[in-house]
């Protein structure tokens, strides 16, 4: 059965009772104009939008729409998490084609579930329309922090030190490998990459605990590449910043991949992005304070380079303070 059998208001109806539970702070949900929620005293609401285009951001030959609805959100909530905030309340709003068979749907409302579930968020609306030549998600995600306690990209300082919360290019070399599926890995490699490209794990708790700590300056999830997001924290702050491309923290899968395609890893790490790993600075002065908090939770952070004073760029050096690859870029809708 596809979506035209069963109507727009009958998928409608085949959602909301898939997705009518209560959720702390919900007045209304699914069943009206718009839903309503109660903002608590002394918290600040934060929004967040994000569209996922099929044939752009996912390719349904590789995914899954579980896999496709999970990604969908986890992207979401990765930015919610960057800001150091708790995800609350998530909308969906859907563009299909006529065609698109129910399960489909269906699939991704449980990728939807099951990666909310996992952060306590309710999803309480949405929209839906015909698309006739693919498919799009756009998901508006909602969430709160304390006042005076979200993590903005313009509030660097020179000389703060650059942080990240991971390794990175495992996303890009899981993409290179769908793309390239000739390419000979081990099969654990292959596991681990498309995992990194199709499952991200969104840093909730960490960007929670930067928040909370108030030892961090500035911060956002890695999503456009390392290099590329440093410098919307350098646009934003209006200082430029030096980044260590040897001390750019990569997983062995990533390096394998890249070995195997005849490509520097770095490029993968610098310049692929979708990892969601957060990257943050923080004067050196908060550095042992920040390590040890970070080490109680579980959590860990390499050191990558440096914020300067001067133009709002990124230079990127090797271990002998020569400049690296300058001519690479990160992802850009609009460019590639």
């Amino acid at each position: 059965m596809d979506i035209s059998q069963l109507g727009e208001f009958g998928l409608i109806q085949r959602i909301k009772e898939n997705l009518d539970t209560p959720a702390p702070g919900l007045v209304r949900g699914i069943g009206d104009d718009a839903a309503v929620f109660e903002s608590p005293s002394g918290m600040e609401i934060v929004i967040t939008c994000d569209a996922q285009v099929e044939g752009v951001h996912f390719l349904t030959q590789f995914m899954t729409p579980e896999q496709i609805g999970r990604k969908a959100a986890a992207i979401n909530i990765s930015d919610i998490a960057a800001m150091g905030a708790r995800p609350t309340f998530m909308l969906v709003s859907l563009g299909l084609p006529k065609t698109t068979p129910v399960s489909f749907v269906d699939g991704l409302y449980k990728g939807f579930r099951e990666e909310c579930g996992s952060f306590g968020i309710a999803i309480i609306g949405g929209n839906m329309a015909q698309c006739p030549e693919r498919a799009f998600i756009d998901i508006t995600l909602l969430g709160q922090v304390e006042k005076g306690r979200a993590l903005y990209r313009s509030t660097a300082r020179p000389r703060d030190l650059v942080a990240v919360s991971g390794a990175l290019g495992g996303s890009a070399a899981g993409l290179a490998l769908l793309l390239n599926p000739e390419i000979q890995v081990d099969e654990e490699v292959r596991k681990a990459v498309f995992q990194a490209h199709v499952c991200p794990k969104p840093k909730v708790d960490l960007g929670r605990l930067l928040s909370v700590s108030g030892l961090v300056t500035a911060a956002l999830d890695v999503s456009d590449g390392a290099a590329q997001d440093l410098g919307h924290i350098c646009e934003e702050s209006k200082i430029g910043a030096t980044l260590r491309a040897d001390k750019i923290p990569l997983s062995p899968s990533c390096q394998a991949v890249a070995q195997a395609l005849g490509r520097d890893p770095l490029e993968f790490a610098l310049f692929g992005g979708e990892d969601y790993e957060l990257l943050f600075t923080f004067p050196e002065a908060n550095k042992a304070g920040l390590e040890f908090r970070l080490a109680d939770s579980g959590f860990a952070m390499t050191i990558i380079g440096r914020m300067e004073p001067g133009e709002p760029v990124v230079r990127i050096t090797d271990p002998a303070g020569k400049d690296w690859n300058t001519h690479a870029a990160g992802w850009n809708h609009f460019q590639g």
